[in-house]
């Protein structure tokens, strides 16, 4: 009885959780401004981000295999924002 509720939950948080990151892409793209955003840390979560989906791809977990995709567009998002917005970046 409690497997197909953490189930369900595992979807639910792997398609909410990546759309944490919308706020932050909001404030760049909308303000064309990526001061603070560090290019280095969301490059480090781009990597994490596809090694978690090559395990979930591996171990065929969906909400892994959903989560990470989301995660890793997201992350790509902010990080061109960081690159074309933040002359400070390197």
């Amino acid at each position: 009885m409690t497997e197909p509720f953490v189930a369900k939950t595992a979807y639910v948080v792997a398609l909410c959780g990546p759309l944490s990151s919308v706020p932050q892409m909001w404030e760049i793209w909308a303000d064309r401004n990526a001061a603070g955003v560090s290019l280095v840390t969301w490059t480090l979560f781009l990597l994490t981000s596809v090694v978690w989906l090559l395990y979930g791809i591996v171990r065929r977990d969906r909400p892994l295999i959903i989560s990470n995709s989301i995660w890793i567009v997201c992350e790509a998002i902010i990080m061109l924002g960081a690159f074309l917005y933040d002359v400070d970046w390197l």
